[in-house]
């Protein structure tokens, strides 16, 4: 642990970072806004100004329906769909090739993944990675294989690697909140969780 939020905070940030807040707005509800809300305020209370805060998910119309309040207000956190905006080129990494959005490859310097405890009829569990295909153009080619080997070449792909961070998941169904650094680690123990519920 450190002392101080300051100094924990500055583990996974910079207050020069740009960082994406990667929201879960899918099928069946998604990542509480508060919680959203709730980072977004430590990050600001650890330096990073409001404006370099950006809460996304696919689109408008899933996070107004999970009850996010979209904003692109200069100099406020922002909150918004990233609707069509790709990349026109594809980004190569193992089994992947698509076209990343480019709020991630040219903007967001810090990424968290924010994903929901629950399953995913196709993965198992809509997790931390899981959450990421949402940069991706064409998500759904990723869930055909139950996303073996589509996981661990998401996260080796160049527009992630470098900018990765953090994992928070919204487990309300199990009354609490999980984070780590480390992606597979936190879905591995949302999985656990999730066979426990």
């Amino acid at each position: 642990g450190r002392a101080t939020a300051h100094e924990a905070w500055a583990c996974f940030f910079d207050p020069h970072d740009i960082v994406g807040i990667k929201v879960n707005t899918g099928y069946r509800g998604g990542a509480n806004p508060l919680l959203a809300q709730s980072l977004a305020q430590c990050l600001i209370d650890f330096g990073i100004p409001p404006g370099h805060i950006i809460i996304w998910d696919r689109r408008n119309a899933d996070l107004q329906a999970c009850g996010y309040r979209l904003s692109a207000s200069a100099g406020a956190v922002c909150c918004l769909g990233i609707e069509d905006v790709f990349e026109d080129s594809l980004t190569e990494s193992g089994a992947i090739a698509a076209q990343f959005c480019r709020l991630v490859t040219r903007t967001c310097t810090a990424l968290v993944s924010m994903p929901v405890l629950r399953h995913h009829p196709l993965e198992g569990i809509d997790g931390c990675v899981h959450n990421l295909y949402g940069a991706l153009r064409n998500p759904h080619k990723c869930n055909a294989t139950s996303g073996h080997p589509f996981a661990a070449d998401l996260l080796n792909a160049a527009p992630l690697r470098a900018k990765w961070r953090l994992g928070i998941c919204d487990a309300a169904p199990d009354g609490a909140i999980y984070l780590a650094a480390d992606p597979l680690a936190l879905d591995a123990e949302c999985h656990n969780r999730l066979g426990e519920i």
